[in-house]
């Protein structure tokens, strides 16, 4: 499996997860499963998306960043 975590970044939340995940569900070419892992808030719209797995992160109180497996709150 790879697991791209878009972390906390404004760069990959919102419309951006969307667009994000979608780039890595065409790279998906292998039978090796590529993972997005978005925030929480993001999860509804990025699996309405693609086909692809998607997972989410935990929630924590960090400002936008370079904060792995965290959510903003």
């Amino acid at each position: 499996m790879i697991f791209v975590n878009f972390k906390t970044y404004d760069e990959a939340s919102g419309e951006r997860a969307v667009a994000l995940a979608k780039i890595l569900e065409q790279a998906h070419t292998t039978r090796i499963p590529v993972i997005s892992v978005v925030q929480d808030f993001d999860l509804e719209a990025v699996k309405n998306a693609i086909s692809t797995p998607v997972w989410i992160q935990h929630i924590d109180g960090f400002a936008p960043g370079a904060h792995t497996g965290s959510t903003v709150a």
